[in-house]
């Protein structure tokens, strides 16, 4: 079995795509550091967090979407992404690390497309 080393990623205004504006990517954090990032920006703003592998695969698995009904409250969700590729769907680092995020973020849905669900008990369950 090979062995990837995996670092993670922070992006800070996923906003600044539709608008021509540059966005910055912060990468080769650690898990813990992704989230120290992600957390002093702004919750306002749709941010993304997500994992690489030898710095080549990347996926996001977190990311922020401000409430429609709420602008100055973002929502933290968590991106299935993962689940419909087997090499991130058997990682243990990518199940350990989306167990932490759910736990550190108090993630209570994902994303799915554009269905906002309830997030499942356990990494790699969708109900």
């Amino acid at each position: 079995m090979a062995v990837h080393r995996y670092t993670f990623y922070v992006i800070d205004d996923l906003c600044h795509v539709e608008s021509g504006r540059p966005f910055v990517a912060t990468s080769g954090l650690t898990l813990e550091e992704a989230v120290q990032y992600y957390r002093a920006l702004p919750h306002t703003q749709e941010k993304a967090l997500g994992i690489s592998a030898d710095g080549v695969r990347s996926i996001e698995l977190v990311v922020c979407h401000p409430v429609p009904a709420d602008p100055t409250t973002g929502r933290n969700m968590l991106l299935p992404t993962y689940l419909g590729r087997s090499g991130w769907r058997r990682s243990r680092v990518v199940a350990a690390a989306v167990a932490m995020l759910k736990r550190e973020l108090s993630i209570e849905h994902i994303l799915d497309g554009e269905l906002v669900l309830p997030c499942p008990d356990e990494p790699g369950v969708v109900r």
